[in-house]
């Protein structure tokens, strides 16, 4: 069973890959916080997680900056950006800053 967060600051967003994710038999989605703040006091709590899907807007804590704290907090998780932006510039950077995929 694969355990995975949600960090996005639209409700919309969350119930969505809920929805996409409920019926996918390995997937447990352990919680869905919408800052950085209560990813990385989440991550504290929960330090199985397997992987993280991120949205690099948050209204707090920069998606990219919040990706390089949880990979200090987590040297295994897999984080995934979630984004609408197709700027590879950005893409680039939030791999550089440890993310494993977008």
């Amino acid at each position: 069973m694969v355990k995975l967060l949600i960090v996005d600051d639209h409700p919309l967003v969350i119930d969505g890959l809920k929805t996409m994710l409920k019926d996918v038999g390995y997937i447990q989605i352990t919680g869905a916080v919408k800052n950085g703040k209560d990813a990385l006091a989440w991550l504290d709590d929960n330090s199985d997680i397997q992987v993280i899907l991120l949205d690099i807007n948050l209204p707090d804590i920069d998606g990219l900056r919040l990706c390089e704290m949880l990979r200090a907090k987590n040297k295994t998780v897999k984080i995934i950006g979630l984004t609408y932006v197709n700027e590879a510039g950005i893409i680039t950077q939030l791999i550089k800053k440890g993310a494993n995929g977008y």
